[in-house]
């Protein structure tokens, strides 16, 4: 069932048009196309989505144009890091399971929903400090201050010492 097309005027500053001319939307090549698009993940944004592509969709978007500029900006100065590509697809992939995961209405919710919820969640959060923590290995991470990640470590592997004894001496009880 396709819906009835509606003819608009709007009138924008030129700064508003130079935006939308700009904007780097999918398939959208005119300024039609990229209001519709727009409007499309406006609508998403605000009555949520429960389709998986499209909420993987709507967050890549977001971090598109910081991942391109970063990306750019490190190869001009001759930089590479893993992290920022690693964490850019970790939270497209952590918000739009979130998004899509949650019923659209308290009533909805369920036990059964809480724990999926909560376990896709810490199941993310602990795949994401794996992969940080693999980047501790080595004196000098793949990152742009190849020492960042030595200098973070610390207190994680502090808390997972103390975590550690914990359990041991809980053992021994």
């Amino acid at each position: 069932m396709s819906s009835k097309t509606v003819t608009m005027s709007v009138r924008i500053t030129s700064e508003d048009a130079e935006f939308i001319s700009s904007l780097n939307i999918n398939d959208a090549a005119t300024p039609s196309d990229k209001i519709r698009a727009i409007i499309s993940q406006y609508k998403d944004m605000v009555h949520g989505t429960k389709d998986y592509g499209k909420g993987i969709k709507l967050m890549k978007n977001l971090v598109q144009e910081p991942n391109e500029i970063l990306l750019a900006g490190g190869r001009k100065l001759n930089l590479h890091s893993d992290l920022p590509g690693k964490f850019s697809d970790w939270v497209t992939e952590a918000l739009a399971f979130y998004v899509t995961s949650v019923p659209a209405e308290s009533g909805e919710v369920t036990d059964e929903v809480l724990h999926a919820v909560e376990e896709g969640i810490a199941k993310r959060i602990f795949s994401l400090m794996e992969y940080i923590l693999r980047m501790g290995v080595t004196e000098k991470s793949p990152t742009y201050n190849t020492a960042i990640v030595k200098e973070n470590i610390n207190d994680v592997l502090e808390l997972a010492k103390v975590i550690q004894l914990y359990r041991e001496t809980k053992k021994e009880k």
